[in-house]
């Protein structure tokens, strides 16, 4: 059997590419084929830029993980929100109930302007909250009213874990005809001001799709073939 020229340049050239990439995932770099250059140092850069990304991910600070992103717009649904990183001792109360104590961090489904944050001097007037939790540290949560006022435990190592009901009736009954983004936000509670927890997750209505999973995302649609 014989193969043309066309294609055997072609089969080296995937071979090429193919190698560059599992050499990236293997953690290290060969000098790509002359024949396949231009294409691996495209495939070097989009590796270097999810590893950068993920990297990032990784790193300490402030974020939120939301459980689900794009909901039907029928019925109720009951969104997880995850904390981590809401460690910071100088984030403390400018107003009771908390003046001066840790404050925690607010958990709202809102519906807020382009410019809401405020460490930024935006008013509360950009912010249309529909639903609340208020994260703080377990000896405060009767002091702001219990669970039954919203509030959830902050625990010392600042995670907390929030779950919150989102239909797209509340949404049009308490915020319809508000200007801004739909979504999850936190921002410290009590009158603080600190923009490393200023956060912001949008949420849609439409037709749910499945999730990918994996890390450092897939060679699916980097590879040409």
């Amino acid at each position: 059997m014989t193969l043309s020229r066309s294609r055997l340049g072609l089969a080296g050239r995937r071979s090429a590419v193919a190698g560059a990439a599992f050499a990236l995932l293997g953690g290290t770099v060969a000098a790509p084929a002359a024949g396949a250059q231009d294409l691996s140092s495209a495939l070097f850069a989009q590796f270097s830029q999810a590893t950068e990304s993920a990297s990032a991910a990784q790193e300490p600070g402030p974020r939120i993980e939301v459980s689900q992103i794009v909901l039907d717009e029928e019925g109720e649904h009951e969104v997880t929100v995850t904390g981590s990183g809401f460690t910071d001792d100088s984030v403390v109360g400018t107003r009771p109930p908390l003046a001066g104590e840790n404050v925690g961090v607010y958990v709202v489904l809102g519906k807020f302007a382009e410019e809401w944050k405020p460490s930024a001097g935006v008013p509360s007037s950009a912010r249309t909250i529909i639903s609340t939790k208020w994260a703080v540290p377990a000896e405060s949560m009767e002091t702001i009213g219990g669970p039954e006022k919203g509030a959830i435990e902050l625990l010392p190592n600042g995670t907390f874990t929030a779950t919150i009901t989102v239909s797209k009736a509340l949404v049009d009954e308490v915020a319809g005809t508000a200007a801004g983004n739909l979504g999850i936000y936190t921002y410290p509670g009590g009158g603080a001001k600190h923009a490393p927890w200023e956060l912001y997750q949008p949420i849609t209505f439409g037709e749910p799709a499945a999730e990918a999973s994996g890390s450092l995302g897939s060679l699916t649609g980097l590879l040409p073939f």
